[in-house]
Parts: structure tokens; C-alpha cells; sequence
């Protein structure tokens, strides 16, 4: 054998054992970034799901307050048409009651004229007209 054999020989045992390495540090860096694709995949699946059910509670969550705000308005609406009610009815009853008490004062004045002018007619000793009866 020659000496270029056993460096030849060392060689191509180099290559096989480098080329072996490089192989598997290729394919280990394949394998990473698979991963790390699949991990990236992952986690925009997630930022998605996270979003789009964090955007379905804000609308459920938007929801329920117009409903309230609705829910209020009405209860609010109802309970200013039962107070304009009930205030509508208290003017009716006092505006009822002034009325039977002008009424009641304009009869007593009445009376009150009669008699004031048959006391004037008796103390004038004149008669009563016939057409006061």
C-alpha cells in the first residue's frame, strides 16, 4: 500500500463521518423547523380562537347592556306615564273639588243675596216683588 492509500483512506473516512454528521444536523435542523412552524401555527390558531371568542364576549357583553338600557328605558317610560296618571287624576279630582266648592260658595252668595234683599225690602217695609217668587 501506498501512503496516499491510508490518507486517501482517512479521507473518505472523514467524509463519510462529516457527511454522516452534516446529514443529521440537516435533518435535525429540518425537524426544528418543522416545529418551530407548527409551533408558530399554533399559537396564530390560538391568537385567532382567543380573538374571535374575546369578540363574541364583547357583543354578547354589548348585547346584554342595550338589553338593560332597554329594560330601563321602559321601566322608566312606564313609570313617568303612571306618575302622569296618577298626577292627571289629582288635578282632576282637585280641579273636581275647587269646582263644587265655587259652585257651593256661588249658592251660599245666592242665599246669602236673597236674604240680604228681603231683609232691605223688610226694612224698607216694601213688598215682594211678584216676580222674586
Amino acid at each position: 500500500m501506498t501512503q496516499t492509500d491510508p490518507l486517501h483512506e482517512l479521507s473518505r473516512l472523514r467524509d463519510i463521518l462529516y457527511g454522516e454528521y452534516a446529514r443529521s444536523t440537516e435533518e435535525n435542523l429540518g425537524h426544528l423547523r418543522q416545529h418551530v412552524e407548527n409551533v408558530r401555527q399554533e399559537l396564530i390558531d390560538l391568537i385567532e380562537r382567543r380573538h374571535r371568542e374575546q369578540t363574541n364576549n364583547l357583543e354578547i357583553n354589548q348585547q346584554q347592556v342595550k338589553q338593560r338600557i332597554n329594560t330601563l328605558e321602559n321601566d322608566q317610560s312606564n313609570a313617568l306615564a303612571d306618575a302622569h296618571e296618577e298626577l292627571t287624576e289629582r288635578i282632576n279630582q282637585l280641579e273636581a273639588a275647587a269646582d263644587h266648592d265655587r259652585r257651593q260658595r256661588q249658592y251660599q252668595l245666592g242665599l246669602l243675596l236673597s236674604q240680604l234683599g228681603q231683609h232691605l225690602q223688610a226694612d224698607s217695609g216694601l213688598a215682594p216683588s211678584d216676580s222674586e217668587e
